[in-house]
């Protein structure tokens, strides 16, 4: 029995349908992957259709132009070049109107004004519809020798459209709700980390991991204000050249001026720049001016204050969305809590030291001939600390109880303090009483804690050299540190910095007060302590002898060493004051 054409119809008709629920069921059901989806709607519409070629355009909202999403039978250059401005050719035409056109030899010129194509017998173009929202359009093309399409076909084609609209326009809508749970869970993550940068250092190398996780971006700036200064940070794979750079910091110093009543000049801007790996292909040339296309940025703000500048650059056109937008200035407002977190950190980590120095210096007025021998003892441990290459925190530990070592002392009698001869028996062990009172003093008190390399209230020349250590000295060191390391990732240091004040009296070999423990088994802050406070004692002036020279404290504390004092703290700091790493008076 011969088919009619309406048989003909419905059963392209159920075919359609059938197809477009169990392939789209079937991309849906095994990811929202949307590429994919595209494909498989204009692959399944063209397979029962019997179309030659065809392409499925979406519409860039914010451009109001069409581009190809999936295409069949076109080439692959032109697919990436055609962008299609509302009411142009053929699928701009549909998506303006969102009606379907059938297009054939008749009546293309009459709609366009000139001759049909000679590689297409006829065209149909249906709008892809969801919610009264145009999503974009399907284009089919029959070439010369196939049947045209006809009217009947429109309503088939465009019912399979629905359908595929829906599709679309649900996967869209789990996708973005599904980027709007990880973008929320990314930026809580980032929240974190960035709060817990309590230092310039450490917020720019944990800015720098967030851009690079969240854009694609060719360069990227960090401009940071204070009240007496500004800084810019400059991020890239790529070199870039200075006229770059210089065009940046003017730019970036117009944002100073309108903030500053005090203005700064483009060359009082400190510069730090990073070089970093990103995701683009890196450029063979480095970057002009003139290379930058686009950029997008995003003010640091804090309750009402702007306290820098968020910017990230692209050599591409169309390099950034609004997307990127709004991710950069939602971690612009995340830096700027991190930032003012960085500020009040640092005021109340004066504040804190200033304190503490405040009750040694109120112990050092008992003696003048003892005043700033502290600071100089914490400065000494610092340096020696820092250059056994021991923890941040440990070392930050270490510069309190320099400062604190002596604060029992305030427990001891003035005039065995300021006494100008030998001590006798009796006095000597009143003295030897002031680790125990210090430690009485201190043990209400939690120190508050951050990790901060420690700031010396004498600072080192700026071209300080290095001292090298020997690696094995500096392995035996921190091999012993197993204790104290479990103590810095449990506990504030509190405890950690009593022990030390407490037990930098101890002597290396044994026998010293006030528990005459021996070698390792004193704390290696009280061991540094120990030879710090040794050879500041030795260079400064006392009631009973005049201040030692250098060479003569050095030679006397190498001496002391291995009975009284760890050898190997002894090396090292002679060589940090042979090398001139450290200032000595």
């Amino acid at each position: 029995m011969t088919k009619t054409f309406s048989d003909k119809y419905e059963n392209t008709k159920q075919a359609l349908n059938l197809s477009s629920l169990e392939e789209i069921s079937q991309v849906l059901g095994a990811s929202f992957d949307l590429d994919k989806l595209y494909q498989v709607i204009l692959d399944t519409i063209m397979k029962q259709t019997n179309a030659d070629a065809g392409s499925l355009m979406l519409l860039d909202h914010n451009k109001k132009e069409l581009y190809i999403a999936a295409s069949q039978g076109i080439n692959k250059n032109f697919v990436k070049k055609i962008r299609v401005k509302l009411g142009q050719i053929v699928a701009g035409i549909v998506a303006e109107a969102k009606k379907p056109l059938l297009i054939d030899n008749k009546n293309f010129q009459s709609i366009f004004g000139k001759k049909p194509r000679k590689n297409v017998k006829s065209a149909l173009c249906v709008p892809l519809i969801a919610g009264n929202k145009l999503i974009g359009v399907i284009n089919l093309n029959r070439i010369p020798g196939s049947e045209a399409f006809s009217k009947d076909d429109i309503d088939v084609i465009s019912r399979f459209a629905f359908e595929s609209s829906i599709a679309i326009h649900n996967a869209k809508l789990y996708i973005e709700a599904e980027e709007k749970i990880q973008h929320l869970f990314r930026f809580n993550v980032i929240s974190c980390a960035l709060n817990a940068a309590l230092t310039p250092i450490k917020l720019i190398s944990i800015l720098t991991d967030c851009m690079c996780e969240l854009f694609d971006f060719d360069l990227y700036t960090l401009l940071v204000i204070s009240d007496d200064s500004a800084s810019l940070t400059l991020c890239s794979q790529n070199k870039i050249d200075k006229k770059t750079i210089n065009k940046l910091k003017k730019e970036l110093n117009l944002v100073i001026r309108g903030l500053k009543k005090n203005k700064v000049s483009p060359k009082e801007i400190e510069l730090n720049l990073i070089k970093i790996k990103n995701h683009r292909q890196m450029i063979k040339h480095p970057i002009l001016p003139k290379h930058i296309r686009e950029v997008i940025n995003a003010p640091i703000i804090t309750k009402g204050n702007t306290l820098g500048m968020l910017s990230i650059y692209s050599v591409e056109e169309h390099g950034f969305d609004q997307k990127d937008q709004q991710s950069l200035s939602t971690l612009a407002n995340q830096a700027a809590v991190a930032l003012e977190n960085a500020h009040l950190y640092k005021s109340l980590r004066t504040t804190y030291l200033s304190t503490i120095k405040a009750l040694a210096q109120a112990i050092e007025e008992k003696d003048e001939y003892t005043r700033g021998h502290s600071d100089l003892v914490s400065y000494y441990s610092v340096a020696i600390a820092e250059a056994l290459q021991l923890p941040p925190k440990l070392i930050e530990g270490i510069q309190i109880a320099g400062i604190l070592h002596d604060i029992g002392k305030i427990g001891i009698p003035e005039k065995i303090l300021s006494k100008p001869g030998s001590l006798t028996k009796n006095e000597y062990e009143i003295i030897m009483k002031h680790p125990t009172i210090g430690k009485r003093i201190l043990e209400p008190v939690n120190f508050y804690w951050a990790d901060l390399t420690a700031d010396s209230e004498k600072k080192v020349k700026k071209k300080k050299r290095s001292i090298v250590v020997d690696a094995k000295i500096i392995q035996e060191i921190q091999g012993s540190l197993n204790a104290t390391v479990s103590i810095l990732k449990e506990i504030d240091l509190s405890e950690e910095i009593k022990a030390m004040i407490y037990h930098h009296h101890e002597k290396y070999s044994g026998g010293g007060y006030p528990t005459g423990i021996k070698k390792e088994e004193i704390p290696i802050g009280s061991r540094i302590l120990a030879v710090a406070d040794t050879f500041e004692a030795m260079t400064a002036d006392r009631p009973y002898r005049k201040a030692f020279s250098t060479k003569k404290a050095l030679r006397l504390i190498n001496e002391c060493a291995p009975f009284q004092l760890d050898p190997k703290i002894v090396d090292i700091f002679t060589r940090l004051v042979k090398q001139k790493c450290v200032i000595v008076n």
